[in-house]
């Protein structure tokens, strides 16, 4: 994609980056062979997202080390997806990202989409700056020399699309289940 497509669409949706100021720890467990950790994202927009990070504690061999393969997937408000969150079990380390805005009094994401048209914004854009800008600490914080995303349903498709048309860089896969087969 040429800058030119890229610069249309940071305009259609109002893409502004952000980046991740602070990676709270909220929890954490090892139970089963995974140890995980439960991540609030503060952004530097002042929204924050959620996310857990999931790796397995079996221990290997030097010999058999490899290069660390990191899997952002994002489920849809309010369920796990079963086929993103396998993305666990056939990867060394994984980190599972939850873009669900944290807004004081407003219980739905209809309402947050609502608030964010209202102030000039576009919840696509702010989405897809998140999911950047948790891509971008993870490569930032860990030893991922691959990053790969995995979506459940079409508008975790769409947020993942858009991010990667902004930053081509950022993952090296984009698998979606339950999505579109094309956007036309």
């Amino acid at each position: 994609m040429g800058t030119g497509q890229a610069r249309e669409i940071e305009t259609v949706v109002r893409y502004q980056p952000v980046r991740v100021d602070r990676a709270l720890r909220m929890a954490n467990s090892d139970c089963l062979g995974f140890a995980s950790v439960a991540y609030l994202f503060d952004l530097s927009n002042g929204l924050s997202a959620t996310g857990c990070g999931l790796n397995r504690t079996r221990r290997r061999l030097p010999s058999q080390r490899r290069l660390y393969s990191t899997t952002m997937a994002i489920k849809p408000r309010g369920s796990w997806s079963s086929k993103a969150s396998s993305a666990a079990t056939r990867c060394w380390r994984s980190i599972f990202c939850s873009m669900e805005p944290r807004v004081l009094n407003c219980p739905t994401p209809a309402n947050w989409v609502l608030l964010v048209d209202a102030s000039g914004d576009r919840s696509l854009g702010l989405e897809a700056a998140q999911l950047l800008a948790v891509a971008h600490w993870l490569r930032a914080t860990s030893q991922a020399s691959v990053i790969k995303v995995e979506t459940d349903g079409i508008r975790n498709q769409v947020i993942a699309l858009v991010a990667a048309a902004l930053d081509p860089e950022a993952f090296n896969t984009l698998t979606s289940h339950d999505g579109l087969k094309n956007l036309g």
